[in-house]
């Protein structure tokens, strides 16, 4: 249940920052390169986002509210939408037109994942090899929605 109530915590938080009425946290930032053409912005600390190598169009948004949170595109990783609040959404090889939303987690696309939806909550998921048009909602390392065997969950934060 505490594990819950943080995740739920981070929530609230993330939509004080879009309300303009954050309270105190330790690391309040925001980060992102909307645009997806390698040119970020970032206020406060505790967010980053990044873009390198041969990536490009990859459209990224990080939200720091209790801890440090970053999206990272990498390799030759094309066209993929990375939103990340206190945790990591990452892609890297050739993974392309990926969605990835994580909150308090990590969240990774590689090798040739394609199209892929993964919406993670306090766990690690990843998207390895030929993972193609496949949606994953995990919270806590626990699979809502069929396995698919190029993605896999753990519980992570929550473990």
């Amino acid at each position: 249940m505490k594990k819950i109530a943080t995740v739920f915590a981070a929530g609230i938080g993330a939509a004080a920052i879009a309300l303009g009425t954050a309270g105190t946290a330790s690391a309040l930032g925001i980060a992102g390169d909307l645009n997806g053409d390698g040119q970020s912005f970032s206020l406060g600390s505790g967010a980053s986002v990044s873009q390198t190598g041969n990536a490009e169009g990859n459209r990224s948004l990080a939200i720091s509210v209790f801890g440090p949170s970053a999206t990272s595109a990498s390799g030759n990783a094309s066209n993929n939408t990375l939103i990340a609040v206190d945790g990591l959404s990452a892609v890297s090889g050739n993974a392309s037109g990926n969605t990835l939303v994580t909150v308090a987690g990590q969240t990774t696309a590689t090798g040739n994942a394609k199209g892929n939806t993964l919406v993670n909550v306090g766990g690690v998921t990843k998207a390895t090899g030929n993972a193609n048009g496949a949606t994953s909602l995990a919270v806590c390392g626990t699979s809502l929605t069929a396995q698919s065997a190029h993605i896999t969950t753990s519980p992570g934060a929550c473990g």
